[in-house]
């Protein structure tokens, strides 16, 4: 993409011939080269401009094209084709040959040539240089993707499909058959998404190993009247690839696959090179009618961690290869249907039921490896609690001792913490009974962790893995996650627990659960005697925080929220001085003092201990002065966002490359250069910085490598993370190599949709024009082309919503595209300043009649918006509406004369021009 650097000298280059010629003067000159070569439309022929310029009586008239050139000047826009660029070339170098002085005071001896200058600005520029390479690479990686054995695992109809055998749903408890279904909640979700494959093609179902995903779809498919062709992937890196090769071959076959299902989709991995990608996934909904995606619940916790930055990597090479974008991400969460482990009532209703019907016993045996089973014994271990709830005793004061241990130990407990809890609630339940630890022994180990099978993993209490998230090491047990939302209830009592005797860390795992709850009065009554007995920073903090939750002037302990967050500050908390640097700053004036110092105040002390937000916060207020060496708290803006930087902080590297760019190349700003600076910024998971190396990259030329990517390379990595902007330029590469071209794993359409899932409407639009070229009912990344003109135009496009409605226009009077009228998508296009559409709702007005009134406004007012918007058509309409009052008749102050000029006509009335 063009950057208004590289356009400037462009159209500093027009200007200076907007002063010698009218701009239907160019048009005029242009269109007699056009004329003289017609050879030159081969490369990208367009009808519909071929006859604008070409056509003799019939074409349109030079004002009419006087306007392209407006754009081409005000605008900086280059003409697409290639004939008219040429043209355009052609008229400079005869008119202004030499460099003008406005093009070489700014770039002394970079511009020699308007050519070249329109090349910089040319987003549409045809290289072609990469194109065999790209070709022979993407060959290669389609060779190994047909060696890749098995890529369907199973294909047919469902009765023709062995699922004990096939796809691995048999059960030893039902003799390695099929077990019984039991109907999950989720099943409706899924079922009416594959009945309405129109609007959703694409369905993802989400849930932990053993949930069901796959039984389900199998019965959901099966029960399907008629049984759809299905083709059940076998998942393999570099698999995928091969899959749609295979069904690209079979896409006009009568047996070619109703329905694809991608099942434990992450092993294919997310690499963008062969793995699961947006856009591969896009492409497999185009070549079948329904695409279904079975993934573990944990990949997709570990996709969106990695792409939203949460997963720090070693290495730029560590970072390629996870691949995981945003774009994946968001596509799987758009279509998710969970299927989740914990299970509803209903569920385990069908299920116990189910178990019963089928005479299993007392689940004797039971190896819990399908989901029936697992309910049925979740339902079991649920009953057991019950029944040890009913009895009480020991098994009692154990359970509750587990709920108490979900609150106070989130992440397990370790085994003598459960028998002090237990101990506790022993005598509550049995006051008068004596306290027996071997007892305790005896239901922890034969009971609590023993499952209703040999090496069942489902137990009331499960074993945890030793490295728990607080650090402790050790043997530590949690409460069974399908027990704990039965078991544990909101309202907690945990007033048999002495806060005083807790550990802090108990505390504040005690406080979160409560203030969750929203029971934060109760939340500070367990945190202030701990505030008050020692040093931490960290309760007075919480606790502050709490109080904030209850109301900024609420007292607790003698001290509001500010007044404990000072107190946390004291003893060395950082963010709490950053927090009463917030509160002072939201007073609104320079010198408000909270707790005694201003909003800059407490940021230094916060940053002076290693809070990054402070100094980048500090950097940004000194940078608000004004003036490059203006300080605030000892530290200049620069000073500050480079201590923010050299702590991690993404934002201050990223601004500190900026001034340093904008002082020149080379130029050092607190000992960086911008690469530099943005390289630091982009290894802590800034994209924009990422995009900024891959603009400095190609500024250097199309094959330069800067720290070790091309431009194209680094924009992949920004866009594979999220940044459009880097993803539509990418497809602008590609868009110049050619339609089949691929630029880094994508062709430009590729790109194009990857740029428009992140809200970019000049993808959105140029995937609309390459659909609209194609045809109007021809799909392009999954839209026709008013659907990728809909979705541009929602973000604000307004040559999209102005194209939407030259499309309804052409359909009648009448006509809904895209569920709005002609009409009302120029409003659109007006509101967003689009000059033909302001034009267009005129002539809608004028054809109601001369005083209607259309939203607003009569076609004279209409005209004359257009005209201060720059189009010349409007002008003369308003002329022709002048001629017909008289000789002294005026429009809006002018006469038919003058209106005539501001067409620029000189030579008598023209014909009105009545439509798009």
């Amino acid at each position: 993409m063009a950057s208004d650097t590289d356009k400037a000298p462009y159209k500093a280059w027009l200007a200076e011939l907007g002063q010698v010629m009218t701009r239907r003067d160019i048009a005029t000159a242009m269109r007699e080269y056009v004329r003289a070569h017609p050879h030159l439309w081969e490369p990208d022929d367009d009808p519909d401009t071929r006859g604008r310029w070409m056509k003799g009586s019939s074409a349109v008239k030079a004002d009419v094209l006087a306007n392209n050139v407006r754009r081409w000047i005000v605008d900086g826009s280059v003409p697409f084709q290639t004939i008219l660029k040429r043209a355009l070339i052609s008229v400079v170098e005869e008119v202004v040959p030499e460099v003008p002085d406005s093009v070489r005071r700014r770039w002394p001896g970079q511009w020699e040539e308007f050519a070249d200058a329109l090349k910089a600005a040319d987003t549409s520029n045809r290289s072609g240089q990469k194109r065999g390479g790209a070709a022979a690479k993407r060959k290669a990686q389609q060779d190994q993707a047909e060696k890749t054995a098995n890529v369907v695992r199973a294909a047919g109809r469902p009765d023709d499909i062995d699922p004990a055998e096939d796809l691995l749903l048999g059960s030893s408890l039902f003799d390695d058959a099929l077990p019984p279904y039991v109907a999950r909640t989720a099943d409706a979700l899924v079922a009416a998404r594959l009945a309405d494959p129109a609007s959703t093609p694409i369905t993802v179902i989400v849930g932990p190993p053993k949930s069901g995903k796959t039984r389900s779809l199998f019965h959901l498919l099966s029960t399907m009247t008629p049984q759809p062709v299905t083709w059940w992937h076998n998942p393999a890196p570099g698999a995928l690839d091969t899959l749609i090769t295979r069904l690209d071959a079979v896409k006009n076959d009568p047996a070619r696959p109703d329905v694809v299902i991608l099942d434990d989709a992450g092993y294919n991995g997310v690499t963008p090179d062969t793995g699961l990608t947006a856009p591969r996934i896009r492409k497999i909904a185009d070549l079948t009618t329904s695409v279904v995606l079975i993934v573990h619940s944990a990949d997709l916790a570990s996709w969106k961690d990695h792409a939203t930055g949460g997963r720090p990597a070693s290495a730029l090479e560590t970072m390629t290869g996870i691949g995981a974008s945003p774009a994946l991400v968001n596509l799987l969460d758009a279509n998710t249907v969970d299927y989740s482990a914990e299970l509803d009532d209903t569920e385990l209703a069908a299920a116990s039921q189910m178990l019963t019907d089928n005479d299993t016993g007392d689940f004797e045996g039971l190896d819990l490896t399908r989901l029936a089973e697992a309910m049925a014994t979740v339902d079991k271990l649920h009953a057991a609690v019950q029944a040890a709830y009913e009895h009480g005793g020991m098994r009692a004061a154990l359970v509750d001792a587990a709920i108490d241990a979900t609150i106070t130990d989130p992440a397990g407990s370790d085994i003598d913490w459960l028998q002090t809890l237990t101990q506790i609630h022993y005598r509550r339940l049995a006051r008068n009974a004596r306290w027996k630890p071997a007892q305790f022994d005896t239901e922890f180990d034969e009971w609590a962790t023993t499952g209703f099978s040999p090496g069942s993993p489902h137990t009331i209490l499960t074993r945890t893995d030793t490295h728990t998230p607080d650090g402790v090491a050790g043997e530590r047990y949690r409460l069974l996650d399908a027990l704990v939302p039965r078991l544990r209830a909101p309202d907690r009592d945990l007033t048999h627990l002495d806060p005083a005797s807790l550990p802090t860390l108990r505390i504040l795992h005690t406080t979160n659960f409560l203030s969750a709850h929203n029971r934060h009065h109760t939340a500070a009554t367990w945190l202030l005697p701990v505030a008050n007995r020692g040093n931490s920073g960290v309760v007075a903090y919480k606790l502050g925080n709490i109080i904030y939750q209850l109301g900024p002037e609420t007292i607790v302990g003698g001290h509001t929220a500010t007044g404990w967050w000072a107190i946390a500050a004291e003893r060395g908390h950082a963010d709490a001085a950053f927090m009463l640097g917030l509160v002072a700053h939201e007073i609104g004036t320079g010198d408000a003092t909270v707790e005694g110092h201003t909003a800059t105040q407490w940021w230094a002390i916060a940053a002076r201990h290693g809070v990054t937000n402070a100094a980048f916060t500090l950097g940004l207020v000194a940078d608000e002065i004004g003036t490059g060496d203006a300080t605030v708290e000892g530290h200049t803006a620069t000073q500050w966002l480079a201590l923010a930087a050299r702590h991690g902080h993404a934002d201050a590297a990223y601004n500190l490359g900026h001034n340093a760019h904008n002082l020149g190349p080379d130029a050092i700003v607190e000992g960086h250069t911008a690469t530099q600076w943005w390289l630091i910024a982009h290894e802590h998971g800034e994209t924009d910085a990422t995009f900024n190396l891959g603009i400095t990259a190609q500024r250097l030329g199309p094959d330069a490598i800067l720290e070790g990517h091309t431009a194209t390379g680094w924009w992949a990595l920004a866009a594979h993370h999220g940044h459009a902007n880097a993803a539509y330029n990418l497809g602008i590469t590609a868009h110049k190599l050619g339609p089949e071209a691929i630029v880094e794993g994508h062709t430009a359409t590729g790109w194009w949709a990857l740029a428009a899932d992140h809200g970019h409407a000049d993808a959105a639009f140029n995937l609309g024009i390459t659909a609209h070229k194609l045809g109007p009912e021809a799909i392009v990344e999954g839209h026709t082309a008013t659907g990728w003109w809909a979705l541009a135009a929602r973000h604000g496009h307004a040559d999209a919503a102005y194209s939407l409605g030259v499309t309804a226009h052409k359909l009648g009077s009448d006509a809904i595209v895209e569920e709005r009228t002609a009409t009302q998508w120029w409003l659109i296009a007006y509101e967003h300043g689009h000059p033909d559409a302001t034009y267009n709702l005129g002539v809608a007005a004028y054809k109601l009649g001369p005083d209607a009134v259309l939203d607003g406004h009569t076609a004279i007012a209409w005209w004359m918006i257009a005209v201060e918007r720059g189009n010349t058509m409007a002008a003369s309409n308003l002329a022709e509406v002048a001629e017909e009052l008289g000789s002294e008749g005026t429009i809006g102050g002018r006469t038919a004369l003058e209106w005539r000029r501001l067409a620029g006509e000189d030579d008598g009335p023209r014909e009105q021009q009545q439509g798009p």
